[in-house]
């Protein structure tokens, strides 16, 4: 016997911009973790979890980039809470396809002294207990930097957008729902008098979805 009076589907799917491979939905009914109380949730930004805290813009601009300066400021970084350094360039005001082309520093920027530097900052950082990215933001499409380059060698490579949707269905109507992208994941929930996801109800529907489009049944309400 199901008391519920809806379901609330839940979809993501990922839309291709360009033409792409179908990607396999993922399978398996985990439930869904209980909510953390209010002291739990106060418990823990007051002492966060390893892996979590600060993550730094750290500008690799300007005067010449020496092992000696990183070294220094990763120190004065360690134990204040910044656990991740992403290392961003700024740009110029022309040049690009959004915006100018990133300004260059010493070392130029992805030449063979700039990896070696990279990649002795990647060790430092990390015996700092600290992780390290590099933004694309003047790197990205159109701006005249490895990812043109990439695309040029490969037109193959293609990008998706994930997007989430959902819907609420009552009683035991058979339902058909066109999708408008290849599904990453297709689940149903039973929910509450407050349209809120009822904890361990999550119902896999992938295997209820052909050519881009959900079939399935509630099992029963009102």
């Amino acid at each position: 016997m199901f008391r519920v009076r809806r379901f609330a589907l839940v979809l993501c799917c990922l839309l291709p911009v360009t033409a792409g491979s179908r990607q396999p939905a993922p399978r398996g009914d985990a439930p869904l973790r209980p909510e953390p109380s209010i002291d739990e949730v106060y418990a823990s930004f007051r002492n966060p979890p390893r892996g979590y805290g600060e993550v730094a813009f750290y500008w690799w601009v300007g005067d010449t980039l020496t092992r000696d300066r990183i070294r220094w400021q990763l120190d004065q970084l360690q134990g204040k809470g910044v656990i991740g350094l992403q290392v961003n360039y700024a740009h110029t005001d022309s040049g690009g396809l959004i915006w100018g082309l990133s300004m260059q520093s010493q070392p130029k920027l992805f030449s063979e002294e700039w990896w070696e530097l990279f990649g002795w900052f990647m060790q430092e950082a990390k015996q700092r207990g600290m992780s390290v990215s590099l933004s694309d933001y003047t790197l990205g499409v159109g701006q005249g930097s490895y990812v043109d380059d990439a695309l040029a060698d490969h037109p193959d490579l293609v990008g998706s957008e994930l997007r989430f949707d959902k819907r609420f269905v009552a009683g035991t109507e058979p339902l058909a729902w066109k999708l408008r992208g290849e599904p990453l994941s297709v689940s149903a929930f039973k929910v509450g008098s407050d349209s809120l996801p009822l904890p361990g109800t999550r119902a896999d529907l992938s295997r209820h979805v052909k050519d881009r489009e959900l079939r399935w049944t509630p099992p029963g309400g009102s």
